[in-house]
């Protein structure tokens, strides 16, 4: 079973400019936690406006884990701030899921105002303690997943294309491959896993009135915690069974329809690695692809892919100008690469450049890597398959080759923006071998 042990808390004392006071009760440092959830509890009040909920975010995608209403009766912090009526019902409590999170991972507690205002308290570190998976189930016998994992326009509709092409994958094999069936199923296992907080959809008289949207179940919860021994236990192995057979069921179905009913893996491409985490526990024999390219060249390419559409795209229309989109795509590029030194060991490392220039070793290097067939003759047919002319391919280049969209920042960017890119990313480029 593993354990989760709490490695290091800072208290950002610089949020009382807009908090009267706060604090975190738990966890605390060298605090330890079983598989699944960790809990945070504590209080705070707001200095000119009421807070209203804190939020558990994942400090590497900052997106929330998890968001609990404040209103836990608090009179101990109500006896010292005897003035603020609000005191009274300061505190708060949440569980959040560590389902399918990394061993290592930092958590920001927020506090959200009225106005929505997002105030940070707290991050904490946590790491994995103890071995064993976050499930029981033998999944050996499914088609194994191979995850492309990349940033945009680092070439992985080519490497897409040319991986469905083996006889041992399967993937759906139409422009832009980025059938993401999986993906939303793996996605669903950490939504539907984690404890609720009792906010919005996830409250137990608020999930029957909308129609389209999914909470986590409002009933797992610290409120029902007589309840949780089988919530933690049986009803996440059942969801995480349920999602993983539903992926079996459409890659099988897809093997019979493309014809590859004796395939061994299924491939997708994925933008957020982070849930490979997740799906290196449910699969014994899971496969990682690392793409990387040259990222002054990914800089080019999406804009040259932006300018032929006419629209800006990729984080492009969230900034103002090319130079702060470079940083934008730096903070992309360091999430792909702190996420791929965790799992270095395991996964495999693929640049762009490569394949362009030694497409028939690089293939034999990556189908050995999965474990499937590499012999010449089907790398070469691999090859064959995956050359043949699609329409829908051709609009998506936006060089006249695969030799000319290499190096292509030394044309593409004005003298002064070149210098710009370069000192932007001069630290991945390093870490990435192209310095």
């Amino acid at each position: 079973m593993k354990r989760f042990i709490i490695k290091k808390i800072d208290i950002y004392t610089s949020s009382l400019e807009f908090l009267t006071g706060f604090s975190i009760d738990e966890p605390t440092v060298n605090k330890c936690y079983n598989w699944p959830f960790i809990n945070i509890a504590g209080w705070v009040v707001g200095k000119n406006r009421l807070i209203t909920e804190v939020e558990v975010t994942l400090e590497t995608l900052y997106l929330p884990l998890q968001t609990t209403s404040v209103g836990v009766p608090r009179p101990d912090v109500a006896k010292f701030l005897s003035n603020i009526p609000e005191s009274k019902n300061s505190g708060f409590f949440s569980r959040f899921s560590v389902v399918g999170l990394p061993p290592r991972f930092e958590i920001l507690v927020n506090a959200i105002d009225t106005d929505g205002e997002v105030i940070p308290m707290a991050t904490i570190q946590v790491e994995v303690e103890g071995e064993g998976k976050d499930n029981n189930q033998d999944a050996s016998s499914y088609l194994q997943p191979i995850l492309l994992s990349a940033l945009a326009r680092s070439g992985t509709t080519w490497l897409m294309r040319l991986l469905i092409s083996h006889p041992a994958i399967v993937g759906y094999p139409r422009y832009p491959y980025e059938l993401h069936v999986a993906g939303y199923a793996w996605h669903a296992c950490r939504v539907l896993t984690a404890p609720s907080g009792l906010t919005g959809l996830s409250h137990p008289d608020l999930f029957w009135f909308d129609l389209q949207r999914i909470s986590s179940n409002p009933f797992f919860s610290s409120y029902f915690d007589d309840l949780s021994d089988w919530f933690k236990g049986e009803y996440i192995k059942r969801t995480l069974s349920h999602q993983q057979s539903t992926i079996e069921s459409f890659y099988r179905y897809l093997s019979i329809k493309t014809l590859k009913q004796d395939a061994l893996f299924f491939v997708e491409k994925q933008v957020v690695p982070y849930y490979s985490w997740l799906v290196w526990d449910l699969y014994p024999r899971t496969r990682e692809i690392f793409l990387v390219r040259d990222w002054r060249d990914v800089f080019c390419s999406i804009l040259a892919f932006n300018r032929n559409r006419g629209i800006d795209t990729f984080g492009r229309e969230k900034v103002d100008n090319d130079t702060d989109f470079a940083h934008r795509l730096k903070k992309d590029i360091s999430n792909l690469y702190k996420e791929y030194v965790m799992r270095s060991e395991k996964v495999l490392l693929v640049r762009y450049e490569d394949l362009i220039s030694n497409l028939h070793e690089e293939l034999k290097r990556i189908f050995k890597y999965i474990g499937i067939d590499s012999k010449s003759a089907v790398v070469d047919l691999v090859i064959e398959q995956a050359s043949q002319p699609d329409p829908l391919l051709q609009q998506h280049r936006t060089s006249h080759s695969e030799q000319e969209s290499v190096g292509r920042w030394k044309r593409d960017l004005s003298p002064e923006l070149q210098e710009a890119v370069n000192a932007i990313f001069q630290e991945q480029l390093q870490a990435f071998g192209y310095a």
